[in-house]
Formats: structure tokens, sequence, C-alpha cells
């Protein structure tokens, strides 16, 4: 039974399962189009609720403060958060803080829109930066994107798709296209198999042109070889009963 996928990736997981550089999924990250998440062990958090303010351009801007009133304000907090991503100043170690009171925490789970902020600073690595497999799934419905492990089973599938969709002739089928291939060079185009050069490849070729399909002249030359080859030699030249035998009328040619 297999295993069910992992619930978390590093940014390195992600640009691995998308085949892509880690500058790619940080890009994501930074302009929104991926959450970033964070897992954090037991600490002493303050929650940022949003607040009522006084001024006339309250429907406009968003104040978060701890409210005072609430038990439930500062307590210790622990798990997955959500990462403002676009908040985080990376060093050359990749390493940032994040600062005392800073609004960089959410969680994915609450109703109303709140925040949380250590009371203390904070270092975070770089590489325990997450995004969540529902958020990977997510975005890859929504953009298209495929999982390198389903690209690298495509080339596969196509070939399957295209060996069942192309299947080999029986024996038997070829045969009898070769009559008719034959049949047509003969009775139509005058085509003698015991001529090492004929131009009837050629014109095959045209009228396949004039009717909107195409077809290698070389492809053509091998099919008429191969089709010449199940005529008996004592009826190359054409004769009507050489005409009668393929089923074409006697006639036929003058027409």
């Amino acid at each position: 039974m297999p295993h069910p996928p992992k619930e978390l990736y590093t940014i390195a997981d992600a640009s691995e399962r998308w085949g892509v550089t880690t500058d790619i999924i940080e890009d994501y990250l930074r302009s929104g189009k991926l959450q970033a998440s964070v897992h954090l062990p037991r600490k002493m958090m303050h929650k940022y609720t949003r607040q009522p303010t006084e001024c006339s351009f309250s429907d406009e801007v968003d104040v978060f403060d701890v409210d005072s009133c609430d038990p439930y304000s500062y307590m210790p907090q622990q798990g997955v958060f959500n990462l403002c991503y676009e908040d985080v100043n990376w060093d050359e170690a990749g390493k940032a803080t994040l600062e005392k009171g800073g609004l960089y925490l959410s969680r994915p789970d609450d109703e109303e829109k709140c925040y949380y902020g250590f009371d203390e600073d904070f270092v975070l690595s770089r590489d325990k930066v997450y995004v969540s497999i529902s958020e990977l799934t997510r975005f890859e419905g929504e953009y298209g994107t495929t999982p390198r492990t389903e690209q690298q089973d495509c080339p596969e599938k196509v070939v399957k798709v295209s060996q069942d969709a192309n299947p080999e002739l029986h024996p038997k089928e070829k045969e009898s296209l070769l009559k008719i291939v034959i049949a047509i060079a003969i009775g139509f185009y005058e085509f003698d198999p015991a001529k090492k050069k004929s131009p009837i490849a050629n014109k095959i070729t045209n009228l396949v042109y004039d009717l909107g399909l195409s077809i290698d002249v070389d492809t053509v030359r091998k099919w008429l070889k191969e089709a010449a080859e199940i005529v008996p030699r004592k009826k190359h030249k054409i004769t009507p009963e050489l005409l009668s035998d393929f089923g074409i009328p006697p006639h036929a040619k003058d027409d």
C-alpha cells in the first residue's frame, strides 16, 4: 500500500517537484502566488486582531493590535503558520530575524483575520520555510503545472499510446494493401516494375499533394518496390489478364 505524500515541502523540495530553480519558487512566494509556511516549536506569542479605529480612512486601512480584553491574546502557540514571505529579509547565510511584534505569521485555519507575533526576536532559516502539499496541488491545478515525476512518465505514456494507435499490420493485411498499390500503379499509371527508374513515384506524390495531403516520395518508392515484388515476373507487362487479376476492368487504363 503506497504511503500518503508528505505534508510539507521545503523550497528545494518544491523546485525538485517541478523541475525549476529555487529562485523561481522564491519568486512565487514573494509575489503571493504560493503561500509560504513555517512549523514552529512551542513559543509564547501575541495575537493581533483587527481593531476599530476612528480614522476617517478606516475603511481603507486595517489596524491590528493585541486585544487586552481577550484572555487568549497572549499564550503559547506551536505548529504550522502561514508566513508573509514578502516581508522577510534574508541575509547571505540564509537567515532572517522576525522581529518582536512583527506581523509575519497567521494561522491557515483561522476563521477571523489575525496575526501572531513573537514576544522576542526569532531567527528563521530559509531551509525551514515550507510549502504545504495542499498549496502545491492548488497551484498545479490553477496554473497547469505538472510534477516532474508525471513529466518523466509522459514520454512512456506517449510511446505506449502511439504504439497502440499504430499497431503493426498483419502480414495478410499488408499484402492486400500492396496488391492495391501495385494494381493502381500499373493499371492507371502504366507502372513497369521491371524498370529501375520510373516517374510514377513523383506523380503519385504530386497527386497526394493536390488532395491537400502529404507523403514523402521515398516512402512511395519503397511501397512501389515492395508491391512490385509480389507481382509474378511474367506479368510485368500490362495485359488485360494482369488488370483482371487485380480487379481492374481492361478498359480502365484507356479512361
